[in-house]
């Protein structure tokens, strides 16, 4: 008997998102690894490309009364508004498709709204961003002793920030490995890609690169804050050798510069990389650097790179030694000096063992098993206590 699981997505990005989107593919991916299992998924989304992508997959959908308004709303005050509207159609569409069980991926404005209804149904909140901020540790400590409300973590080191709640476990995000091909012939550069921001450490892997005698190609788009623009006027646009941001084919201009013979390692801004683009970055790239100088929870750019053949060397911060093995899928690294040694051994990682280890470790299908006995863990807890 298949078991009725509501997912709440989040009321900006569609499922799976057309572009940047973390938790919007995470839970595509979810959707994709679950087709072998006794489930029955409702999703809850917005935006049209849900209903092209996901009709095939045994899946009902339902929708908000709009479909997508992150980019006329974006930060602006009606944000709060749209998400409660949101949170509040998703529970009412969901208790109407007679779900056993409420899997949230939506943000806390969901949650509070799961918070206050103390829900008959229960609850699986999965936690995907940073626990550090104090507004979110007062937060989630209003959850203690709510009945019939769960939380997941994405790491272990996630929890550190906030140990005093009751996790009920911690699921690894996964992704579907047949969308990333493996290449086997590498080129020599170096690559970081993500939102350009401090946080991120592009300048960290600017010096790395360097000193390790490699190019670095640099992906992604400058966040929008006064911060990440001072940090890419100020740290990163001037050690930049070519920008390849305004090129109608990218990826020809940046195979043709490492054609070229050229002793002098340089740096080449790439731009945001579609999806075709970023499987191609990474699987070229001799390896994918992530000098995080944030406790990241779950960096989804170390598990795409493996399961493209390329190993990771990345600082020893957040969940990066929970996902990176060294001599299997990378180097864990204390810091910029560490990181230039380690370049110097990711060739002596087969791509073929790094794509094995990503399968093994981060795969769509591990990931659904893992929240299928977790929603089987849930239920007959509620079963136990009527």
């Amino acid at each position: 008997m298949e078991t009725r699981v509501g997912l709440i997505s989040s009321a900006w990005l569609a499922v799976p998102p057309n572009g940047y989107g973390g938790i919007e593919s995470v839970i595509a991916d979810l959707i994709a690894g679950s087709q072998n299992l006794p489930v029955d998924l409702r999703l809850f989304t917005v935006g049209e490309t849900s209903e092209k992508d996901l009709l095939s997959r045994r899946i009902t959908l339902g929708w908000h009364f709009q479909k997508g308004l992150y980019s006329e709303i974006g930060d602006s005050p009606q944000n709060i508004f749209y998400e409660a509207t949101h949170a509040v159609a998703a529970r009412a569409w969901l208790e109407a498709q007679n779900v056993e069980l409420v899997h949230d991926h939506a943000g806390v404005v969901s949650q509070a709204i799961a918070l206050t209804a103390q829900p008959a149904v229960p609850t699986l909140i999965t936690l995907h961003g940073p626990l550090d901020l104090p507004w979110v540790q007062d937060f989630y400590r209003l959850f203690r002793g709510i009945k019939n409300i769960y939380f997941n973590s994405i790491s272990d080191a996630q929890r550190r920030a906030l140990p005093d709640i009751d996790y009920i476990a911690t699921v690894y995000n996964g992704i579907d490995m047949a969308k990333f091909p493996v290449a086997e012939i590498k080129k020599d550069y170096c690559l970081i890609i993500g939102r350009i921001t401090p946080d991120k450490g592009q300048h960290a892997a600017i010096e790395a690169a360097r000193e390790a005698g490699l190019h670095l190609v640099i992906a992604g788009h400058v966040e929008s804050s006064d911060a990440g623009r001072k940090y890419w006027q100020e740290s990163i646009e001037p050690e930049i050798d070519i920008s390849l941001n305004e090129k109608h084919n990218p990826m020809r201009a940046l195979r043709e510069i490492l054609s070229i013979r050229d002793d002098r390692p340089l740096v080449i801004y790439f731009g945001e990389a579609d999806f075709k683009q970023k499987c191609e970055l990474y699987g070229l790239a001799r390896c994918t650097l992530m000098p995080i100088f944030w406790e990241e929870p779950f960096g989804l750019v170390m598990v795409e790179s493996m399961a493209c053949g390329t190993p990771v060397v990345g600082f020893n911060r957040g969940s990066v030694p929970e996902v990176v093995t060294d001599w299997e899928s990378g180097f864990v690294v204390p810091d910029t000096a560490g990181m230039v040694r380690a370049i110097e051994n990711v060739n002596r990682i087969s791509p073929k063992n790094c794509r094995r280890y990503a399968e093994k470790m981060f795969s769509a299908e591990r990931m659904a098993e893992n929240y299928f006995r977790l929603y089987r863990d849930i239920l007959r807890d509620g079963n136990s206590e009527k």
